[in-house]
């Protein structure tokens, strides 16, 4: 569904004037706002539902992998990195597991592992923004780096159609949005049923989700700036 036709719908279920509220702006935000409350709902009942394959590309004796830096169109925000592999040879068939180690594990000082550790026992950590590989590669290597990774999804334009929650579901939206109109408005109980209508549907369509299995897809990043958070 577009988030144009969510938002047309939630004005014209509570009778409001597009020319008085412009849905371009306002209710946009309304939209992503509710979009948002959906979509951590989802996470919650099942961390993996928004999952991914992220690849980057090695860069010779460099530990550290700023993910803000590890970019796709369109952006994606990293939630969570779940697993790491690695290739340090261009030749290899398979990636490499890498094993996450925390940094108060380190015994030694950082760039000891970047150039001393084996590459046979690779491992990382996560720092801010980056994560961080031991040993550093010795070679550039395109697509040496991939991680499993949790996301979320970007917020939408007036004119874009959201292809991560099921269609026939969207119209929970429209009774999001609608809450926040009549608020808006002041009628505070119309306000309050359009609240709890929405609280009941979403209940339904995660408890619908609890039971489902959802396949992993796999994408590389370019081009567009990313969040690990």
């Amino acid at each position: 569904m577009l988030a144009s036709t969510a938002i047309a719908k939630s004005l014209l279920d509570t009778h409001t004037d597009a020319e008085d509220y412009t849905p371009t702006t306002v209710w946009l935000e309304a939209y992503n706002i509710v979009r948002n409350k959906v979509i951590n709902e989802i996470v919650k009942a099942k961390q993996n539902y928004f999952w991914n394959i992220v690849k980057f590309d090695l860069v010779i004796w460099q530990s550290e992998y700023n993910i803000s830096e590890i970019m796709w169109a369109p952006a994606l925000v990293i939630k969570n990195v779940k697993k790491v592999f690695i290739k340090y040879d261009a030749t290899s068939d398979y990636y490499k597991p890498v094993t996450f180690t925390p940094s108060a594990l380190m015994m030694e000082d950082p760039d000891y592992y970047s150039v001393s550790h084996s590459q046979s026992a690779p491992f990382f950590n996560i720092k801010d923004r980056s994560v961080f590989i031991y040993p550093a590669p010795d070679a550039a290597t395109v697509q040496g780096g991939k991680m499993n990774v949790i996301y979320q999804p970007s917020e939408l334009a007036y004119g874009d159609e959201d292809d991560k929650v099921d269609a026939d579901k969207q119209y929970i939206y429209a009774l999001g949005i609608a809450e926040h109109i009549y608020k808006s408005q002041g009628k505070i109980n119309e306000s309050n049923d359009a609240k709890a209508d929405f609280n009941t549907e979403l209940l339904s369509f995660i408890t619908e989700i609890k039971s489902r299995n959802n396949a992993p897809i796999k994408k590389r990043f370019v081009n567009n700036l990313n969040q690990y958070r």
